[in-house]
C-alpha cells in the first residue's frame, strides 16, 4: 500500500510518502517533501488540512470502512516531516485526546 500511495501522490506532485503500520490498526504516513507544507513556515499547529481530508477520503474508499486522518507533525510548524495518522475514528479520537493532554500520539498506538 505504501508504494502505491507514494507513487500516486508523487506523480501528482504532492511528494513522496512512507507508510508504516502502527498498533491499533493505524497507519503512520510520513513525507519529507509534502507539497502542502512550507518548511519553517512558523505555524503553531500542523496545517496540512487539505491533505488530511484527501487522505481520509482516499483511504476510506480503499478500505470501504470509516477512516479518520490527523496530521500530528508538520514541516510548516517546524517539524522535520509531515506525519499523518490514519485509522478508525475511535483510534484518532484517542490520538487527539492524548495530544491535547500533552502525550504523544505513539503512546496511543503502542498501548
Amino acid at each position: 500500500l505504501g508504494e502505491v500511495l507514494s507513487a500516486f501522490f508523487e506523480a501528482l506532485g504532492w511528494g513522496a510518502l512512507t507508510v508504516v503500520e502502527a498498533g491499533k490498526g493505524a497507519l503512520v504516513i510520513t513525507s519529507s517533501d509534502w507539497a502542502e507544507s512550507e518548511a519553517g513556515g512558523g505555524s503553531p499547529q500542523p496545517s496540512c488540512f487539505v491533505s488530511s481530508g484527501i487522505l481520509t477520503d482516499f483511504l476510506g474508499r480503499l478500505s470501504a470502512v470509516p477512516v479518520a486522518v490527523m496530521e500530528v507533525e508538520c514541516r510548516t510548524r517546524g517539524d522535520q516531516h509531515c506525519r499523518f495518522v490514519a485509522g478508525a475514528p475511535a483510534t484518532l479520537e484517542a490520538v487527539f485526546n492524548a495530544l491535547a493532554n500533552g502525550d504523544s500520539y505513539e503512546s496511543v498506538l503502542n498501548d
